[in-house]
């Protein structure tokens, strides 16, 4: 937002909204799943309101039905699923006080599938094609 390319912060926050959806499915402790609020409320808070408009601005471009949403999403879906260790997020809840010795991730986890729910459900892949 630094260097007002708004587009491609726009894209970036699809992509990451993508991720965090998809560690909210694997990560165990529910109440780690308010790091998605965190994460972003860290990123924008604070930033002048006329910045924000032309953020929101370019996320409302970022509609199901622009040609932008269908690249990033086709490159979501080549990418396939996030094979890294949800740290962030299993950092951000309760059980790993209070359980530090419990699974943190659902096993067994059909990652291909969740992925999928994910690109579909949450950042509305399915409607770009």
């Amino acid at each position: 937002m630094k260097k007002k390319r708004y587009d491609d912060a726009a894209a970036l926050v699809l992509i990451a909204s993508a991720f965090i959806d998809f560690d909210t499915r694997r990560v165990v402790d529910k109440s780690a799943h308010a790091a998605r609020q965190a994460l972003f409320s860290k990123t924008f808070d604070g930033q002048p309101p006329e910045k924000m408009q032309d953020m929101f601005l370019a996320i409302e471009a970022l509609s199901p039905d622009s040609p932008r949403h269908g690249e990033i999403c086709q490159h979501m879906e080549a990418i396939g699923p996030p094979s890294y260790f949800s740290m962030y997020m299993i950092a951000y809840g309760m059980k790993v006080f209070i359980e530090p010795e419990a699974p943190h991730l659902i096993e067994p986890f059909d990652a291909a599938s969740a992925w999928i729910t994910s690109l579909s459900e949450f950042t509305n892949c399915a409607a770009s094609r």
